[in-house]
């Protein structure tokens, strides 16, 4: 994942289009200094010798070798897994009586964050709201004992 990041932030965090008009395709930045039809990405005839080639930016073949698809789906596994262990973690967080403040905000931020990746539906945003202050409320009478 640290390739990836590194070669997109080269790249300025940009994205890009596949635009095929004229017969022929060519990737082209959305923004910044090089958005240009085919400046990100677009073949030509290499005039020393006619055969075809690609010309791209500084930095776009190296992002699209370490966007494989395996790396992708290695990106995905990762996620998946953060995402379980995060859940976890909420989930013991309260059952283990600690901290209500700490509890809470943990709690808060697991949800939020499973909702962002599309782990949890979005409706749920408000439930999990409600949640965290029962829970807050929970641990705060469980301390007073």
């Amino acid at each position: 994942m640290n390739d990836l990041q590194k070669f997109a932030a080269a790249l300025g965090n940009r994205d890009w289009k596949w635009w095929d008009s004229c017969s022929f395709r060519r990737l082209t930045f959305e923004d910044g200094p090089d958005r240009r039809d085919g400046g990100a990405l677009c073949g030509w005839v290499q005039p020393s010798d006619g055969h075809p080639d690609v010309s791209m930016a500084p930095g776009v073949r190296e992002f699209i070798e370490a966007a494989s698809p395996q790396a992708i789906a290695r990106l995905c596994d990762q996620l998946d897994r953060a995402a379980s262990h995060l859940l976890e973690c909420a989930q013991a967080l309260v059952q283990e009586r600690p901290d209500p403040m700490r509890a809470s905000r943990a709690y808060a931020d697991a949800m939020a964050f499973l909702v962002a990746i599309g782990k949890v539906p979005e409706s749920h945003s408000m439930a999990h709201r409600y949640c965290t202050a029962v829970i807050y409320e929970s641990l705060m009478e469980q301390n007073k004992e």
